[in-house]
């Protein structure tokens, strides 16, 4: 367990900084504050990202792509000291005994979701969901994955993150892929926040096609009956495994009626992080997560909901 402690950095060239300690859950949370701590004491872009990642290898998992390079973004693109969120974001903290009553009621497991898919979609190529959740002949998508940067390389840190945009046709082999942005992007490529072009950026990301619930917080034995839970309320398109310990919930949902699910979709323990920024990642369908090899197999997939 993480001892709730102040974390102590190396000197930086604005001074030494004092970091808030980080939460054995919620890790998206923490990290604007984070950030908002290192600015407020003098620290500039470079060496807030620097500090927060120094924090990486103390914390309960490791880093999605451009995660504390997405939070110093966040709090240097905003004026003062306030929580630095979004204006757009609309989230709830999650009420876990909210869910705790979902899954006593609906009880539902990966099984459950299984056999209320239309489809049987475990057994489907990443390729051809692709084709179904985005069937536009010339829509453009952004797909990601990490390597490592030595061969056998185990360290946290020493991964490169890679981003394709292009046309479903270009993305070869997606089924070997870690992430995709879910939605369209506008062009193939486009300027970050810093000002550096880059194929994975909000500036050319379309408006957001599906709303992913990854669950962060919620005991994994709560996230399908959670997804089942929300899909009573919107059109749940597809749950697939993280690869690890969580689901995530594709929903299709009309751009008027998103902040709505926004609200209610973190009060049952989704992480915010998806809902701030358009161009997050999220995880590939029947794809494979390159940490540790595991399938991200699709549990339950609705083309009507397409």
């Amino acid at each position: 367990m993480l001892i709730a402690r102040e974390w102590k950095l190396e000197p930086t060239p604005a001074e030494s900084l004092t970091l808030p300690p980080p939460p054995q859950n919620g890790i998206h949370g923490w990290l604007p504050s984070a950030a908002r701590h290192a600015r407020n004491q003098g620290a500039d872009w470079k060496e807030t990202v620097r500090a927060l990642r120094a924090i990486e290898p103390q914390l309960r998992r490791r880093y999605q792509p451009r995660e504390p390079e997405d939070a110093a973004d966040l709090i240097f693109s905003t004026k003062g000291t306030g929580t630095g969120q979004a204006q757009e974001s609309v989230t709830e903290k999650w009420q876990p005994w909210v869910t705790q009553g979902i899954n006593r009621k609906i009880g539902a497991t990966v099984d459950t979701l299984r056999e209320l898919s239309p489809v049987q979609a475990g057994a489907i190529p990443a390729a051809e969901i692709l084709h179904v959740l985005f069937p536009a002949r010339h829509g453009i998508l952004c797909v990601g994955w990490q390597e490592a940067r030595g061969a056998g390389s185990e360290t946290w840190g020493e991964y490169s993150y890679e981003a394709r945009t292009g046309y479903i046709r270009e993305i070869d082999e997606p089924g070997n892929l870690d992430w995709i942005v879910p939605a369209y992007m506008r062009k193939r490529q486009g300027l970050n926040k810093r000002g550096k072009l880059s194929m994975h950026c909000d500036e050319i990301t379309g408006p957001r096609v599906y709303c992913v619930a990854d669950f962060d917080d919620p005991p994994p034995d709560q996230h399908a009956s959670i997804a089942v839970e929300l899909s009573h309320h919107y059109p749940l398109t597809m749950v697939l495994s993280s690869g690890g310990k969580s689901l995530h919930a594709w929903f299709r949902v009309p751009q008027g009626r998103q902040k709505d699910f926004w609200r209610l979709a973190t009060r049952l323990g989704a992480d915010p992080a998806v809902q701030r920024n358009r161009s997050s990642y999220v995880r590939m369908p029947n794809g494979r997560r390159s940490t540790n090899g595991n399938r991200q197999r699709a549990y339950y997939l609705n083309p009507d909901n397409t």
